[in-house]
């Protein structure tokens, strides 16, 4: 078969890239929209597309560990193009300390892990409604607690979906100081159970493609080793996921200043409505996301 004489044109470095029978273009994390142009000739995109990982959640008192970020989704699948027409691709990024990554990813505060970005393909005017294909970030990952050494943070959720970890509970010499719950689909997890005036903060919601924000941890009532046990924020996805609640202070009935540990935020969700051929992972991608688009000639 000939090569095709059109060139593809990415619209980030303005590489010119030889298409053959087939030719793949992998675009990596850079923050912003990248664009590619089909060459005439082009009848069929193969994408294989991967979400971004939530961060890790802080350590905090006495030594206790945070949270592993979930890893990303990956989604795939065939679509069809034609000779000019452009696709949109937006390649998640990881999230970090507070922060969502880009394109969707759930914020926090107090050191628990920002929800992963999505990463999807758009076609024509490259809205959120002309999304084909979509692979989910993973959840943020919640803050440890404090006193106690193994008052861990909950994990994120697996990009695709995946439910966020619940924070630890802190055993108290009076019962448990309550860890934050982890997020579940698009809904947001609970503050830990503890003393009525020093609970965590529920994490939000999703908002849309948007993960949730994680809930605060309460700031009060570590003796000796302070931490702020905030949730995780929840994945960016076709639907993002719920963020993690925070964890709480003392016990219910108000004895000890133990504070339990920050829940994780839920993974994004995939989507392959747009494709032919979609097929759809949980829990692949570390880091930034990434998306391979495999162009072909009839």
């Amino acid at each position: 078969m000939p090569a095709v004489s059109n060139a593809l044109t990415r619209s980030d470095d303005a590489t010119n890239v030889a298409v053959d029978c087939t030719q793949a273009v992998t675009f990596a994390f850079t923050g912003a929209p990248q664009t590619l142009t089909i060459p005439s000739g082009v009848t069929l995109v193969t994408i294989d597309a991967f979400g971004a990982q939530g961060a890790d959640g802080a350590i905090g008192g006495n030594g206790s560990l945070g949270g592993t970020g979930g890893l990303g989704g990956e989604a795939s699948g065939a679509l069809p193009v034609a000779g000019g027409d452009v696709l949109t691709i937006y390649v998640g990024g990881r999230g970090t300390a507070n922060a969502g990554g880009f394109n969707g990813g759930g914020a926090t505060s107090s050191n628990a892990g920002g929800g992963g970005g999505a990463t999807d393909v758009r076609t024509g005017a490259a809205a959120l409604a002309d999304r084909v294909l979509v692979a989910g970030g993973g959840g943020g990952a919640g803050r440890a607690g404090c006193e106690g050494n193994n008052v861990t943070g909950g994990d994120g959720g697996l990009g695709g979906g995946g439910k966020g970890g619940d924070g630890t509970n802190a055993t108290t010499g009076g019962g448990q100081a309550g860890g934050g719950v982890g997020g579940t689909g698009q809904l947001g997890g609970a503050g830990g159970i503890g003393c009525a005036a020093y609970l965590g903060m529920a994490g939000s919601a999703a908002s849309g493609a948007v993960g949730g924000t994680g809930g605060n941890g309460q700031s009060c009532c570590c003796n000796k080793f302070g931490s702020v046990p905030s949730g995780g924020g929840g994945g960016g996805g076709y639907l993002g996921g719920g963020a993690g609640g925070g964890g709480s202070a003392g016990t219910a009935g108000c004895n000890g200043n133990d504070k339990g540990a920050g829940g994780g935020g839920a993974g994004g969700t995939n989507y392959v409505g747009g494709v032919m051929n979609g097929a759809m992972k949980s829990g692949l991608q570390a880091g930034d996301g990434s998306v391979t688009l495999t162009l072909s000639l009839p």
